[in-house]
């Protein structure tokens, strides 16, 4: 019994150990290979990053040039039209002074006469009794003029007209053949015969 041989034991360490070897061998092939995989996958996701960033960034600027381009004609457009709405708003004001002048001289001078204007004569006659002058005027369809219009009217008469004198009104004074007459000279009225011989102007 105690002559047995035991019968040799297989070498399972070894081959463990081969078989071992070859997985770590293959587990470190397999890392590196996965480690490069890795690499390249990491290296194309960068690239294809930067790719989209230049897309995205040229999509941008077209986007922004486009913009610009229609926004500059409406720039232009909205100036224009300012400019033309400023043109019409100094047309209707010219207008509108003139019109708005006009009637203020109309206004004028329809209060005060102005020689050779508004229905007066641009000449008169001198020497005149008032029963002469008053038929001056009907020849002409005209009238003599009251007194208050020839004060009004010797403040803006001319020099001829102040230095020629007293001209006869169609005022009568309460006396019988009494006239006022007005001295163009100051513009004082004058109660006179209607025989005295003064200046005439006629208006209608």
């Amino acid at each position: 019994m105690a002559n047995k041989r035991r019968p040799p034991r297989k070498k399972h360490h070894s081959n463990h150990k081969g078989s071992g070897g070859s997985r770590e061998n293959a587990d470190s092939n397999r890392g590196g290979s996965e480690q490069r995989v890795r690499s390249t996958h990491q290296q194309r996701q960068q690239q294809q990053g930067k790719n989209f960033q230049r897309n995205q960034e040229f999509i941008r600027k077209s986007k922004e040039l486009v913009l610009e381009k229609n926004s500059s004609p409406k720039i232009r457009t909205s100036q224009e039209s300012g400019k033309l709405i400023a043109r019409v708003i100094f047309i209707v004001s010219v207008l509108l002074l003139g019109v708005f002048s006009y009637f203020i001289c109309e206004n004028y001078h329809t209060k005060t006469p102005v020689y050779g204007k508004r229905g007066w004569d641009d000449t008169f006659q001198r020497s005149t009794s008032w029963v002469q002058a008053k038929e001056i005027c009907e020849e002409k369809s005209k009238r003599l003029p009251g007194k208050d219009q020839l004060k009004t009217f010797s403040k803006r008469a001319d020099q001829k007209l102040r230095n020629a004198g007293i001209f006869w009104s169609s005022s009568q004074d309460g006396e019988a053949g009494y006239y006022f007459s007005v001295n163009f000279k100051d513009g004082s009225e004058i109660s006179s015969p209607g025989t005295m011989k003064y200046n005439v102007i006629c208006v209608k």
